[in-house]
């Protein structure tokens, strides 16, 4: 399974809420990972530059999402480099960022980039591939039919 290894604010800043606050937006940001990770084959991890008020370094939001802040002394970017650089498999891994620097570190270590609008893209394709299965009618057996008929004879 792949990891996404997203770079979260410039995921952020891509989408542009009219927030009051980088705390609210990094909540829309996540609400938005949650509901699209719901149909998304992949595990992601959300990466933001570190923030003095957090208490945790990381934290688990679901069993294929997980958002990490960079330690202190490191820039998400670097900190993104440095999980890419202590990886056994590289090749588990696509860094999501349109930060051209930043994909171009990324790449010369062997991994993949795709661009936040990529990304993005991805989601909502496999949200509306998700959508179109549930909206098919579903054909019963004819063994199941069967049974149907009895029961609503019998009523």
């Amino acid at each position: 399974m792949t990891t996404y290894l997203v770079d979260g604010y410039n995921l952020l800043f891509f989408l542009s809420y009219d927030s009051p606050s980088l705390e609210r937006g990094r909540e829309k940001t996540i609400s938005l990972l949650i509901q699209a990770n719901q149909v998304f084959k992949g595990e992601i991890c959300l990466i933001f530059d570190s923030n003095f008020a957090e208490k945790k370094n990381q934290y688990f939001l679901s069993s294929q999402i997980k958002v990490e802040f960079a330690p202190n002394n490191l820039s998400a970017d670097e900190y993104i480099i440095e999980k890419l650089q202590g990886a056994n498999k590289t090749s588990n891994f696509k860094v999501v960022s349109s930060d051209k620097s930043l994909t171009m570190q990324v790449k010369e270590l062997g991994v993949k980039t795709i661009s936040v609008y990529s990304f993005l893209q991805k989601l909502r394709k496999s949200s509306e591939k998700n959508r179109e299965e549930d909206s098919k009618p579903t054909k019963e057996s004819s063994k199941e039919l069967s049974r149907l008929a009895k029961i609503f004879k019998s009523l």
